[in-house]
């Protein structure tokens, strides 16, 4: 089941995972849940999480609660909405739909430039995020 990454929708989205009967064979859980991000996002853009890196973003003043992130990868320039939609999905597959809206609060995209070895790849976000948590609790 899932919110389509609505916050608004998982209070109810957990009820309803709540009141499901139970089903010799079936588990109902609620949100998508995180399954890393080794696969091929295939839709408008076909994209491939292990060739996306990331930047975190944070404001000067904010030291914990979600990050922003710029996730850099090669896609046409004219179709950086596109992209970003797929960046959102493949997010949500990568680390849960409940995680993804609790610990990110805006994406961007952006072309990538050069060598993207100063930049962290997408398949170690769920890592560093947990280091990041690490860190806020002391």
């Amino acid at each position: 089941m899932t919110a389509l990454g609505d916050p608004d929708l998982f209070a109810d989205l957990r009820a309803l995972a709540a009141a499901a009967p139970k089903l010799p064979g079936w588990k109902v859980v609620a949100f998508k849940q995180a399954q890393g991000f080794d696969f091929t996002h295939s839709g408008v853009l076909t994209l491939d999480p292990g060739r996306m890196w990331f930047t975190p973003l944070r404001r000067g003043d904010q030291a914990s609660g979600p990050l922003g992130l710029r996730v850099s990868f090669e896609f046409p320039k004219d179709r950086e909405r596109e992209a970003l939609d797929a960046v959102w999905k493949i997010l949500a597959t990568g680390l849960g739909e409940e995680t993804l809206a609790e610990r990110v609060a805006h994406v961007a995209v952006e072309a990538l430039r050069g060598d993207p070895a100063e930049l962290i790849p997408l398949c170690d976000l769920p890592a560093y995020l947990a280091w990041e948590q690490r860190r806020a609790e002391g």
